[in-house]
């Protein structure tokens, strides 16, 4: 068990590469316990990328990362899968399984990593679906009857199963309308204050990095720059200082000053 203010994720010297192209050269990064840490950077910086080279779904070409205090490369299969039920993941367009109800999308995870009873498990499920804030006769919808603000409500749902540690969220508000993007942002910050999650997501929404991230780690010439965000608008650097002050970043703080 790791000294309670140990960072919960700690990558150290990752390198990344496709072919002959390095996306990440020598990035480290620390993700503190119980932060919203949010992810952001241009096109082709590698944002999902590192996303799910910490969630072990690529592997790196040098590094390490380090989660629950564990170098993730030099467990067995068992012990790693044992971490990663400790996490929960919220893709970008959800990847609920068409063909299931979203009570049996929830019921996944627990069919795979539990021997919880039938009845237990209809009532988490009718617990998670709360939680979201999803009404429970959604339960028995498919994802083609949901609007899309309902789909990542139930996809959420989904990922929260297994009472994870961790969230992963990749562009959690892509899609959504500016009131229904406002309403999911709040729900993720009221989920990581009651439940004590520690959440890392890669958004490029403005709003949600104002509204609910603690730091903000931009990558930047295949390495990472972290901060909060009024840290990060001081310093020069171009894309930075494109990023969060050009016409959408002006036009957010005129309306953070006329609130």
């Amino acid at each position: 068990m790791p000294p309670a203010d140990e960072p919960i994720i700690r990558v150290r010297g990752l390198v990344t590469r496709f072919g002959t192209q390095t996306v990440h050269d020598n990035l480290d990064l620390d993700v503190r316990r119980g932060e919203i840490l949010a992810l952001v950077g241009g096109s082709g910086t590698g944002k999902s990328v590192l996303l799910r080279t910490i969630l072990g779904l690529k592997e790196p070409d040098g590094g390490a990362i380090e989660i629950f205090g564990r170098q993730l490369d030099a467990l067995s299969v068992q012990e790693r899968l044992s971490i990663q039920r400790r996490w929960g993941v919220l893709f970008q367009n959800g990847a609920l399984f068409s063909s299931l109800t979203v009570a049996q999308n929830i019921r996944v995870p627990f069919r795979e990593n539990t021997t919880l009873s039938h009845k237990l498990v209809n009532d988490l499920i009718r617990l998670k679906i709360q939680l979201v804030g999803l009404p429970q006769e959604a339960g028995a919808k498919f994802p083609s009857e949901l609007s899309g603000g309902m789909k990542k409500r139930a996809a959420l749902a989904r990922a929260l199963a297994l009472d994870p540690e961790i969230l992963f969220l990749d562009e959690p508000t892509a899609g959504l309308d500016p009131i229904a993007a406002g309403d999911f942002d709040n729900l993720i910050r009221d989920l990581q204050r009651s439940l004590n999650l520690t959440v890392v997501m890669v958004t490029h929404d403005l709003d949600t990095l104002a509204a609910i991230t603690d730091r903000i780690a931009v990558l930047l010439d295949r390495r990472i720059m972290v901060g909060t965000m009024s840290e990060l608008m001081a310093l020069p650097h171009p894309w930075i200082r494109e990023y969060f002050h050009g016409p959408r970043g002006r036009a957010l703080q005129a309306a953070q000053r006329g609130a």
